[in-house]
């Protein structure tokens, strides 16, 4: 058993097939590894049941805590959002309800802090994911070793920062390059790092060409901001 006290960041979109069931999984790893530790939920407004599920399991599990938008906002929105929220030492930031992690790659990615900085989880293969997803993951990885100089796997896996560092990093971009703006801001500071094999259970909900585009358009602003911010004006830490 750990000493280290983490808050985990679970965001979700319409997912009320999934929600308990990661919730569960979560919720198990983080037995294994401490007793010190939080889950926040983002119902990221859904018009399914998702909202009512999770509220349902708040009742039995006082680490358990739900935060509710009443429009859909976005990955971005949600982590940052979540980090001001956490309470722990740690925080740490998976992607969506609909694909987690399992319960080996949580015990790989929960053992390796306090070992560096920042925690990078990486993708060994995309499972079922469409054919776009995976090309544009494998693009978007080349791009921002290219832009910055970064030898990284992935950068749009869990990681896992110190709460309080994570505050310091300026964040901006409510798209899905979120996890890469974090990443590289604390990067750029030349932070220790680790990277951790991650594996996760099957995408259920297939490609959504709606959700795609606008993330690919929120992505290539976020790169463009990204790379005035840390490449000309040199700003690797949030304004006080």
């Amino acid at each position: 058993m750990n000493n280290y006290s983490l808050t985990v960041l679970i965001t979700a979109f319409n997912e009320e097939k999934t929600i308990a069931e990661a919730i569960a999984f979560t919720d198990k790893a983080l037995q294994k590894y401490t007793q010190d530790y939080e889950i926040i939920v983002f119902d990221d407004g859904s018009r399914d049941d998702t909202g009512k599920i999770i509220d349902s399991l708040t009742q039995d599990n006082a680490r358990l805590r739900a935060v509710h938008n009443t429009i859909n906002r976005n990955l971005g929105y949600n982590l940052r959002t979540g980090v001001a929220l956490a309470r722990k030492e740690y925080c740490l930031a998976f992607v969506n309800a609909d694909t987690y992690p399992d319960q080996e790659s949580f015990r790989g990615i929960f053992s390796a802090i306090g070992k560096a900085d920042l925690i990078l989880g990486y993708s060994v293969h995309f499972g079922d994911r469409p054919w776009p997803r995976r090309f544009l993951s494998w693009a978007f990885v080349k791009i921002m070793n290219f832009l910055f100089g970064f030898h990284i796997r992935y950068y749009n896996g869990p990681i896992v920062v110190k709460t309080e560092m994570w505050r310091t990093v300026p964040m901006t971009t409510d798209s899905f390059a979120y996890m890469a703006e974090v990443t590289a801001t604390l990067l750029k500071r030349k932070v220790s790092y680790c990277e951790v094999p991650m594996l996760y259970t099957p995408e259920l909900k297939g490609l959504n060409i709606y959700v795609l585009r606008r993330n690919i358009l929120g992505v290539i602003k976020a790169l463009i901001s990204l790379f005035w911010r840390l490449n000309i004006k040199r700003e690797l830490y949030k304004k006080t």
